[in-house]
């Protein structure tokens, strides 16, 4: 009867350690696109350096289109620019971090309730338009339900001058 062998590698082999040198080369490739044209005539490193240019200059563009939609704003202090996030650039950042919460366990829900004075109705209503949006399902005019745990970030967004009129809750769904 014939004895089968194993047939893993060492993990200190000389084996072992060229085939960890492959692979993580073989990782540069996959993870910068490969393009076995672009590497033949630049070589690996002038390949990477032509895609560090390339994402670099898509990070410019992108902050120009956060700078045309008035999201960001430039400032200069003590003669250095920097960026500052603009109300309208938080309430986006809010929206996308929003958008990327996690499903709550099965049966709880996030709930929640405000009750904003007459005088904020234009506060109201963009509360009721954002809380559609990111897929909450109005239950009453002031009391809204969503599968998505958010409360914590809405209570960020909201700071502590309008919490006084927003509560929000993770319930149990008694069905």
């Amino acid at each position: 009867m014939k004895q089968f062998r194993k047939k893993h590698l060492k993990p200190n082999s000389v084996a072992a350690q060229l085939l960890e040198e492959i692979v993580e080369t073989a990782d540069d490739f996959f993870t910068l696109g490969y393009n076995p044209t672009a590497v033949l005539r630049f070589g690996l490193d002038g390949y990477k350096e032509i895609r560090n240019r390339q994402e670099e200059r898509q990070r410019r563009a992108a902050l120009k289109r956060l700078e045309e939609k008035k999201l960001i704003e430039d400032a200069k202090i003590a003669d250095e620019y920097r960026g500052n996030v603009t109300e309208a650039g938080m309430q986006e950042f809010f929206r996308i971090k929003l958008s990327q919460c996690e499903l709550l366990d099965d049966g709880f829900v996030s709930v929640v309730v405000f009750d904003v004075p007459e005088s904020q109705r234009g506060f109201r209503k963009n509360i009721r338009e954002l809380l559609k949006e990111i897929g909450f399902m109005q239950i009453q005019k002031s009391v809204w339900i969503s599968p998505f745990d958010v409360c914590d970030t809405l209570m960020k967004m909201f700071g502590k001058t309008k919490r006084k009129w927003i509560r929000c809750f993770i319930a149990r769904e008694v069905r």
